[in-house]
């Protein structure tokens, strides 16, 4: 993944199927859609030359993400090819931000993408029983945003259904029972440890696209208790 500011490498394998060589082919790399501005790419376009009949050949593009492009933002590239006569092309999706999928247990929570194990292009599957904790750094507490949900409707949640508990784990206060579309908005830790425990269920029956949440920390604020009088 890359997370805004960075820079990295797209690594593409170019291949050729057919039954005679190529001519001199060209490749191009392009983002596109509304999300294009956020990315820069270095070398937008690669010579590859003749590729004959069963070659495959990599190449390789350098983008770079824009500092003030949001956590999960959805990037968009196209990759075109074309030796004079022939022109193909295919369209890859990038999603900005470290990225946590249910089940996980990460090394690092604040600034991330909170996503369900059906990733962020496909349906969730079936029969799914995971748990996730979120945990702030010391004197800082998680906050989950919800951007897109989208489970199983069903009465009081009895078939797919993201659980949310206030703590560490799954024996802490629950917060919320969730499923349809009904989202669970913005999330905030208010414990102690700053965690937020998830747990994710999944029949062996209807699935959704699941959901994207934007993952952040604040710092706890103490509040002085209020004076009394004697």
């Amino acid at each position: 993944y890359l997370e805004p500011s960075e820079s990295g490498d797209l690594n593409v394998q170019i291949s050729n199927f057919g039954q005679l060589n190529s001519g001199s082919a060209t490749v191009t790399c392009a983002a596109i859609g509304a999300n294009a501005s956020y990315a820069t790419i270095g070398n937008p376009s690669v010579v590859a030359g003749i590729i004959n009949v069963n070659q495959t050949i990599p190449a390789i593009f350098h983008v770079s993400i824009a500092a003030n492009t949001p956590v999960g933002t959805l990037i968009d590239f196209r990759f075109s090819i074309t030796d004079g006569a022939i022109t193909n092309y295919i369209t890859k999706q990038l999603m900005v931000g470290q990225q946590i999928l249910i089940g996980e247990s990460p090394s690092a929570t604040c600034s991330a993408v909170f996503i369900d194990n059906g990733g962020a292009m496909a349906n969730y599957p079936c029969n799914v029983d995971y748990t996730t904790t979120l945990t702030a750094p010391a004197n800082s507490k998680v906050k989950v945003q919800f951007l897109e949900f989208d489970l199983e409707e069903a009465a009081n949640c009895v078939y797919d259904y993201l659980k949310i508990y206030n703590g560490a784990n799954s024996s802490a206060p629950l917060m919320g029972s969730y499923c349809g579309t009904t989202s669970p908005g913005t999330v905030v830790a208010s414990n102690g440890t700053g965690s937020l425990t998830f747990r994710f269920h999944a029949d062996e029956g209807v699935t959704g696209t699941g959901w994207k949440a934007i993952v952040t920390c604040e710092p706890i604020t103490a509040i002085a208790e209020n004076d009394r009088e004697p």
